[in-house]
């Protein structure tokens, strides 16, 4: 029965980690970005990681870790329009 459990906790723990941000393009991810994101704050609502981006539009967006970026990649454009809204009305 505990390795039942065990198995089970584990599992829900794989699935935490890699969910990354949930609460969050023809985009693509950069982990090394060249042109630096205006925003400070990611469309999730956590800061920027300072090495993770997508593009939108012409647009470098910063986001907070590589799962995030992956969210907004896949994302419908609405999404993203909106996302790329929230962000960069916000940006100072």
């Amino acid at each position: 029965m505990s390795k039942r459990i065990a198995s089970l906790l584990l599992a829900v723990a794989a699935a935490a980690a890699l969910s990354g941000c949930a609460s969050t393009s023809s985009g693509s991810t950069n982990a090394n970005a060249s042109m630096a994101a205006t925003n400070k704050t990611c469309c999730c609502g956590k800061p920027v990681d300072g090495k993770t981006t997508v593009s939108y539009k012409g647009q470098t967006i910063g986001v907070c870790s590589p799962a995030c970026a992956d969210y907004f990649s896949k994302a419908s454009d609405a999404d993203k329009a909106k996302m790329a809204a929230k962000v960069t009305s916000t940006a100072k």
